[in-house]
């Protein structure tokens, strides 16, 4: 379950830290491997928990996955290494400190504070640690502990929070560093970009930080005067690419920039540096990941053409949605990459897969019309005015927006919607200058993440050859394994489905068949008279047989038929693979129920709370369950004394 936790969350692109999600993702990684080394797994071994869990995903519900499976091994074995370079020492000093608190004790905050700050364990991996012994951990003397860190840092170097409130002196540096001009809309490279801030965050982090310079493997935060780097917003991720040290410069340095985002008002590349040292006052050539934002973009215009072909498919006949504004279909949020887009939007039905396949088509046609795209910047009344589509709860200058219009085809002679703007949008990502960039279109997923609101995925371009690829690889599998041509799959497949539900029924017919035999022979062993009443009565477990509700009301049914109308039935079956989990059934003859006014309903209810559970039914059958196992004995000794008291009441 970690494992599949930590995936989940590298997928998405988040990294390892000491704060808000990176800090969940370190802490699982962290209780991962400690609780490997438990049970005796040596060394590394995260890739390998990563690969089955990557397996064990469904390509279709987890598509993602696969695709950024080494990026998501890369970040996560570079944190078990990060873990296990003190681990060990760690460990030694946890077990130390566990054996020297006695029982039931407590753990001094000053030395969960020592396993945090000199070998990396958080501190609810020491409180769970301790916990599993019996002992707790004084968390006021660690927070003590922590806040005396804190001071000591401040005073002994030039630290800093990366907020312009944060501090004085970066607020200085910020504001010194000035805005950046971001030329990325007309070119992918600047030369001799100045360095205006260089921000290093311990451990990779927000919080702590030194400025200035950053040297060979740190993580740090440049700012330049110009960049063509595009910084995440709208939706779109940030670019990635590389800073290398300007023509003539009189030093090494090549940095990778992983991300890009606005953080405190200012451009922020994330970058680490492969080699030499990046510092304030640096000429650096900015070269931004050509083929990344070539399938971003193309990503990027695609959603525009999603939303507008959602809106004429899906309020084609609402006269109600009759602009923009009014629009019953609205943009919920997006995210856009190179490898696919996803867009969410408000709807009061789910699409139909006929109605998605037009959109898709729709989308295609109009990349196929090989249309321009334009950006412009005007006032944001006169956008609206003339129809651009904004975001609801976005904020935009009043005065100037930049939109962007997919225009009509070229060469249109009025048929059909080609001589029409499709798409106008309030955006400040990246776009293809022309529809025919993008290739081609391909829906791969829909989706409800919440009421009233739907979820469309997608991928454009060579990421449909590559989604394609791997289908077609797991068609020819099929198609091998079966031994049937790719053209009989469907038909094969189907006839497969059936004769295992076939098979499935059959099965449970002779289970259901040699229960009831083998219960037939238990019969006279539990069988029971009271008194000279006539009534007969049958308590028991049926050992080797499940957990089936249905079956055992078919046996204890069974049973009332062979031993009369004046006779009461309770069979209780534990879980085949050894579990708690137990179910009681109750069967009455109608005379018993008439007569003697047996419920069986508030008997097996009974029985079953006496096991940790509950249930109930009809005074002549019903079904109850129980999760502990370890109380069945009883239970059934105790509803065979209610029956037999009350069969025996005159």
């Amino acid at each position: 379950d970690h494992t599949r936790a930590v995936v989940h969350l590298a997928a998405d692109g988040v990294r390892a830290g000491n704060v808000r999600r990176g800090y969940v993702l370190r802490r699982l990684v962290r209780r991962l491997v400690r609780h490997g080394r438990r049970i005796g797994v040596k060394g590394t071994f995260v890739a390998q928990m990563v690969r089955a869990a990557v397996e064990l995903c469904p390509e279709e519900s987890f598509p993602t996955l696969r695709q950024r499976e080494s990026a998501v091994i890369e970040e996560l074995e570079r944190e078990e290494k990060r873990f296990l370079a003190t681990l060990e020492r760690g460990e030694k000093r946890l077990a130390d400190v566990l054996s020297a608190t006695s029982a039931g004790g407590v753990v001094r905050g000053e030395e969960a504070f020592e396993l945090y700050d000199t070998f990396g364990f958080p501190l609810e991996l020491t409180q769970e640690a301790a916990g599993e012994i019996g002992l707790t951990v004084d968390e006021t003397g660690f927070e003590k502990c922590m806040e005396e860190q804190r001071t000591r840092a401040r005073a002994a170097h030039e630290s800093v929070d990366l907020t312009r409130d944060g501090s004085e002196e970066l607020k200085a540096v910020l504001d010194a560093a000035g805005d950046t001009e971001f030329v990325g809309y007309d070119c992918l490279e600047t030369r001799g970009a100045v360095v205006t801030a260089v921000i290093v965050a311990r451990d990779g982090d927000v919080g702590e930080e030194k400025l200035g310079a950053a040297e060979e493997g740190e993580l740090a935060r440049v700012v330049l005067d110009r960049t063509p780097f595009y910084a995440e917003g709208g939706g779109q991720v940030g670019d990635r690419g590389e800073l290398v040290v300007a023509d003539g410069g009189a030093c090494e340095c090549e940095c990778e920039v992983i991300d890009v985002k606005k953080e405190a008002g200012v451009t922020m590349h994330i970058v680490n540096v492969r080699r030499g040292i990046v510092r304030v006052g640096m000429k650096l050539n900015a070269r931004v990941d050509s083929e990344l934002r070539r399938r971003t973009r193309a990503h990027h215009t695609a959603t525009h053409l999603l939303q507008a072909a959602l809106r004429e498919e899906l309020e084609s006949h609402d006269e109600t949605a009759v602009s923009s504004s009014s629009s019953k279909i609205a943009q919920a949020g997006s995210r856009v990459d190179a490898q696919r887009l996803r867009f969410d939007f408000t709807a009061p039905d789910a699409p139909s897969a006929k109605q998605l396949a037009r959109v898709e088509a729709r989308i295609n046609r109009w990349i196929a019309e090989a249309r321009d795209t334009r950006a412009q910047s005007m006032a944001l009344q006169d956008a609206i005015s003339q129809g651009a589509v904004a975001m609801f709860g976005e904020k935009y200058d009043a005065h100037d927006v930049r939109v962007i219009s997919v225009l009509p085809a070229v060469g249109a002679n009025g048929g059909g919607d080609a001589d029409k703007v499709v798409s106008m949008e309030l955006c400040g990502g990246t776009h293809v200058s022309n529809t025919a960039e993008i290739g081609a279109f391909k829906v791969v997923a829909e989706s409800g993440i919440a009421a009233g609101v739907r979820r469309v995925e997608a991928v454009c371009g060579s990421a449909v050859l590559e989604w394609a690829a791997a289908r077609d690889e797991i068609v020819s599998e099929l198609s091998a394994r079966l031994k049937v041509p790719v053209e009989d799959l469907q038909e094969r497949v189907l006839a497969l489905v059936e004769d295992g539900r076939a098979a499935t029924k059959e099965l449970e017919k002779v289970r259901m068949e040699l229960m009831v035999a083998k219960s037939d022979a238990l019969l006279d062993e539990l069988v029971e008279d009271v008194g000279d009443t006539g009534a007969r009565v049958a308590v028991g477990e049926l050992e080797g047989g499940s957990c089936d509700g249905d079956a055992l009301k078919a046996v204890a049914t069974r049973w009332v038929q062979k031993l009369g109308e004046m006779s009461v039935v309770v069979l209780a079956a534990r879980d085949a693979d050894g579990g708690s989990k137990v179910v009681l059934v109750g069967a009455a003859g109608s005379a018993a129920v008439k007569h003697k006014k047996i419920h069986v309903g508030k008997i097996v209810g009974a029985a079953a709370k006496l096991c940790g559970g509950g249930g109930g039914g009809r005074p002549n059958v019903a079904q109850a369950g129980g999760r502990d196992a370890s109380k069945l004995q009883a239970a059934l000794e105790s509803a065979a004394q209610s029956i037999k008291e009350n069969l025996s009441d005159g």
